[in-house]
């Protein structure tokens, strides 16, 4: 009985880690397709197993926005030296959220000052889980990163000072209780909170892996009074003309 009670536990996992992973080949296609992409403001973005991350080079190295799926940071150490820096070079990684596919390889960059909203640090430290199915499936199947082990809370709407560049942080709650956005010269950061969709436009956030799909799309009104022109999320890639197509989905 024991045995066949274990076998059906690992059946279900199994199904459920399947589906996880048919869902995520499924939503984060494009970075299959474009596993490096060039945003407005000389921005990239690089694929890092299935995951976007933004790289914004500064006077005296560069900022991410969220440190990818992988760990170990390959696609983002190798667009690092690409441009001829390196992992101590990174000196703000900036998270959206903190589904560890945003955040694995923090723990790569030794001199980065890594920040997120105030809400998702204890998601990322294993103290808090997920509200939304597909999160918590995520933390408990797919692999894990090293804690970061400086990690600075950011409570509220503000303007950091990035290696001398004003980057707004705008939370945006409903994707993750700390969810939240960073405008950098008219790119607006949007992690999984909205993203780019089929021929251009933009959506909500999935909600399978929403905690709270309604806050979450009442939380990009606040969008409307925020001067930007395109977004590059966290799997769907870039959107040009960004604010127009958000006006357009909010208001049918």
């Amino acid at each position: 009985m024991v045995r066949r009670r274990r076998l059906k536990s690992w059946s279900v996992g199994g199904v459920l880690a399947l589906g996880v992973a048919a869902g995520g080949l499924l939503f984060g296609s494009p970075t299959l397709l474009n596993p490096r992409v060039v945003a407005p403001q000389g921005v990239v973005g690089v694929s890092s197993w299935m995951s976007y991350v933004w790289i914004i080079r500064t006077a005296h190295g560069a900022a991410l926005v969220d440190a990818g799926h992988d760990p170990r940071g390959t696609a983002i150490l190798e667009e690092l030296r690409r441009e001829g820096l390196s992992a101590k070079d990174v000196h703000h990684v900036l998270l959206t959220h903190g589904h560890v596919d945003h955040w694995a390889a923090a723990s790569v960059f030794p001199n980065a000052r890594v920040m997120v909203g105030a809400g998702d640090a204890d998601i990322i430290r294993g103290e808090q889980q997920s509200e939304s199915l597909g999160g918590r499936l995520s933390r408990r199947l797919e692999p894990e990163g090293k804690q970061p082990p400086r990690l600075e809370e950011l409570e509220g709407e503000q303007v950091l000072d990035v290696d001398g560049e004003p980057i707004r942080f705008i939370p945006l709650p409903g994707h993750t209780r700390g969810s939240g956005a960073y405008l950098y010269r008219g790119v607006l950061f949007t992690g999984d909170s909205l993203n780019r969709w089929v021929l251009g436009a933009v959506d909500f956030a999935s909600r399978f892996y929403t905690d709270d799909p309604k806050q979450n799309r009442e939380s990009l009104r606040r969008l409307e009074s925020v001067d930007f022109s395109a977004t590059a999320d966290g799997h769907q890639g870039v959107a040009l003309d960004a604010k127009a197509k958000l006006e357009r989905l909010l208001h049918p």
